[in-house]
């Protein structure tokens, strides 16, 4: 008998006929039967209609697996053939577990984390989605985890921020140079009920790496803390509906370590410019604002990036210097001036502007202006020129946020 079976029986057998008869009828079970001696019907003894109400639900049971089963094999299997995944053919285990610390010059640990010379150190063969642990196994290393991307390509790990007097686990994050070439990368890794982890892992020769993800000595000191995902994963999309793949939007699944110890799923909507692209700074994307997903449509999400997009919130800047080569800020015709206010008070030129703009703009327009004064103020002398305040008037000034679409953390 299955733990599931056991468990229906428990349950049931707690109920009182009557109580049974109500919830075989549910279920379009005859809850009486006709007597061999009498002719007439009777109830059905308790046990034979718990036997009756134990099979028809594991039945359900069982037609619901195998429906939930056949359509994420035919998801799996309608991802284009041209295009590199490693879902079926590599198992993420750690292929090195040494108390050996890396160098510690860097080209010497360039050197080291080189594959062809790990290969041959170590006497193993670099697959995908493989990690690698250097250091003693304290829990307080930091970067000392590493993963196997594309190409034997040497991944470092970044680690979640958390209270390491909680525990001494290391929570890492599994980047998007990974979860590219995944379909699946929870099931890959093991968290999901689609766990292809525990099935690849059978067939691997025990001799052929370290420890596996389930090993007491891993759990101690490792867990995954977050999955970047990209956009065609498809435990994403069977939350999420009607993902646009070339959308800007990023998704991630991250451990609420510090309260629940469940994993919730955020995303990152970015600041776009008006003609939807990237807002950079000095090459690196802004991050955008960050919540948890309360909505099973995308199109909600893409409303919001919207909004964040063409809402207009109001912003101050105070900066104050000399009057001798005193310069007013130069607002790009596109930003809105609210109010410009300038006094003069002890020989400086003070000056408070409230203009309005959007998220993307504010973000150009103050690299822009602290370019433009970098060297006045840097100044130590009578030329320096100080920037008091240049940000949201309000605390309150972004409105964008709904109850069961996105939640702001």
């Amino acid at each position: 008998m299955s733990v599931s079976e056991r468990s229906m029986e428990n349950i049931y057998n707690s109920k009182k006929l009557k109580e049974l008869q109500t919830i075989a009828e549910s279920l379009g079970i005859e809850p009486k039967i006709v007597s061999d001696k009498t002719g007439k019907s009777i109830n059905k003894k308790k046990t034979d209609l718990i036997d009756e109400i134990v099979i028809f639900k594991l039945n359900e049971q069982n037609q619901k697996i195998l429906k939930e089963t056949e359509e994420y094999e035919k998801t799996m299997s309608s991802f284009d053939d041209n295009k590199i995944f490693y879902d079926e053919i590599s198992t993420p285990v750690f292929l090195i577990w040494t108390e050996r610390p890396l160098p510690m010059d860097k080209s010497e640990k360039k050197e080291y984390l080189k594959p062809k010379n790990l290969e041959t150190k170590f006497n193993i063969t670099l697959n995908f989605g493989c990690f690698l642990k250097f250091g003693p196994s304290n829990g307080y290393c930091g970067d000392n985890f590493y993963i196997i991307g594309h190409d034997k390509e040497i991944i470092e790990l970044d680690l979640m921020d958390h209270d390491e007097s909680m525990n001494e686990i290391q929570y890492i994050v599994i980047p998007r140079q990974i979860s590219k070439y995944l379909k699946d990368s929870l099931s890959f890794f093991g968290y999901s009920k689609n766990n292809h982890y525990s099935k690849s892992l059978k067939k691997m020769n025990r001799d052929t790496y370290e420890h596996s993800l389930n090993d007491s000595c891993v759990r101690e000191i490792f867990e995954i803390g977050e999955f970047e995902f990209e956009n065609h994963d498809v435990f994403l999309n069977n939350i999420v509906k009607n993902i646009f793949q070339e959308s800007h939007i990023q998704f991630k699944y991250v451990l609420d370590i510090c309260n629940t110890y469940e994993y919730v799923l955020q995303c990152v909507i970015p600041y776009l410019g008006l003609d939807n692209s990237l807002l950079k700074n000095d090459e690196q994307v802004i991050q955008g604002e960050t919540g948890i997903v309360k909505t099973n449509d995308f199109n909600k999400l893409l409303e919001i990036q919207e909004i964040i997009k063409t809402q207009k919130n109001t912003y101050k800047l105070s900066k104050c210097g000399p009057i001798e080569g005193d310069e007013d800020i130069k607002w790009p015709d596109d930003i809105e001036i609210v109010s410009i206010d300038k006094n003069e008070k002890n020989g400086d030129m003070n000056y408070d502007d409230v203009v309005k703009m959007t998220q993307y703009q504010y973000f150009k327009t103050q690299k822009q202006i602290r370019e433009h004064f970098a060297e006045r103020i840097k100044a130590r002398d009578e030329t320096q020129v100080i920037f008091k305040q240049f940000g949201p008037k309000s605390k309150d000034f972004i409105s964008f946020y709904e109850d069961n679409v996105f939640i702001d953390i």
